[in-house]
């Protein structure tokens, strides 16, 4: 959903709780940070040109692949967010595992939250690799619940499994 339907969702209690990017700051609701994770990139396995890292300039060079939601320069930090329209986008998908596939099957990259590696299944022939000008950028979460909720001790159990 975009930032306002999402707003007006946890406003009018339509949701119980939001998990996503930041959004607009709003008396109506309590927000936590549940993760924070470094960026990283990913490739095929056998892509020809990366080996262990990338530089920025070698970066821009290749062609991209790039979630295409109506959010996506929410989860950006604001370091990629200012290169986006220069990047050579190669493919859009609102699906991360065609994100993935179509990884594996060219010489594209994408950037990746690391936290988020371990649940890459072991077949795809997808492999990360560190992007040392990113090292100090993350990608946050958080969980949003409605402030009549506050007390709701589903909803903190629920924030507490997400945090761990």
């Amino acid at each position: 959903m975009l930032e306002d339907q999402r707003i007006t969702a946890l406003v009018s209690r339509e949701v119980d709780i939001d998990i996503g990017s930041a959004i607009r700051h709003n008396h109506s609701f309590i927000s936590t940070k549940i993760a924070q994770s470094r960026i990283v990139g990913l490739c095929r396995k056998e892509h020809p040109r990366i080996k262990n890292q990338l530089s920025d300039d070698q970066w821009m060079a290749e062609e991209h692949i790039v979630l295409s939601s109506a959010e996506t320069s929410a989860y950006l930090p604001e370091k990629l967010y200012g290169l986006s329209h220069q990047r050579n986008i190669r493919y859009r998908s609102n699906s991360l595992i065609n994100m993935l596939y179509c990884i594996e099957k060219s010489d594209a990259v994408m950037f990746f939250p690391a936290c988020l590696l371990k649940h890459i299944p072991v077949h795809l022939g997808v492999r990360s690799v560190e992007i040392p000008w990113m090292e100090e950028d993350t990608l946050d979460i958080y969980a949003y619940i409605h402030s009549k909720a506050k007390n709701d001790e589903r909803l903190e159990w629920i924030i507490q499994l997400l945090k761990n």
